[in-house]
């Protein structure tokens, strides 16, 4: 009885190559890497402090607590408390943002946008919109078990004042899943040369891919 078994060495390798891609990707570091996918975004309520005039004054932001959120944050808590910070007067853009507590997290990043509009036909009133982006370290509270070390983040704080009144006191929070850092991307070519150059001294030596037993 003869019996032949061909194996395809081309596949065979192609199959390794697609195993070690996926172990690559498992072993990517995420801390640093770009914002690519949205993975939940939540409001802050918040007070201000030492607000006098209006808001081309730099503007002192305190007891920040946790409201309603969305996406990944269907089902945080409410009422948990993020720390103080401060917007220097207009135009802050390039300024550094820095947000902490222990059970929430810490937010570092840059004030990329300050646009300030005032209201035609009022008097000290004006819309301005801040916006920073960064890095979010997630804090104690147990809804972050589990979760990655760092993220990229974003916020977004719009306000208005109208009359000697601001409104529109709230923060948005937005967290994002990472993609892979340009180390990882490294690491997986670095793997497709080595298995495409074994591949080929592969196929060489089996020239046929025959074996045959009696």
């Amino acid at each position: 009885m003869r019996c032949v078994c061909n194996r395809d060495p081309v596949k065979y390798w192609e199959a390794m190559f697609r195993l070690f891609c996926f172990t690559a990707l498992l072993m990517c570091p995420f801390a640093s890497a770009r914002a690519d996918f949205i993975n939940g975004s939540i409001v802050f309520n918040i007070s201000t402090r030492n607000m006098e005039g209006s808001l081309t004054d730099a503007i002192d932001f305190a007891d920040l607590s946790s409201s309603s959120g969305s996406d990944g944050f269907e089902y945080f808590p409410q009422g948990i408390s993020w720390g103080n910070f401060r917007i220097e007067a207009r135009d802050a853009s390039g300024d550094k943002l820095c947000i902490t507590s222990a059970e929430f997290g810490t937010f570092i990043g840059d004030i990329t946008s300050d646009t300030y509009v005032p209201i035609p036909n009022t008097s000290n009133s004006a819309f301005r919109g801040i916006y920073a982006s960064g890095t979010f370290t997630p804090g104690t509270n147990s809804f972050f078990d589990g979760m990655l070390t760092s993220y990229a983040a974003e916020l977004t704080l719009p306000l208005s004042y109208t009359n000697g009144s601001l409104a529109g006191t709230s923060l948005a929070f937005s967290m994002y899943q990472a993609v892979p850092e340009p180390s990882g991307v490294a690491l997986i070519s670095l793997l497709a040369t080595v298995l495409g150059i074994a591949r080929v001294r592969y196929g060489r030596r089996s020239a046929g891919g025959t074996v045959t037993a009696e």
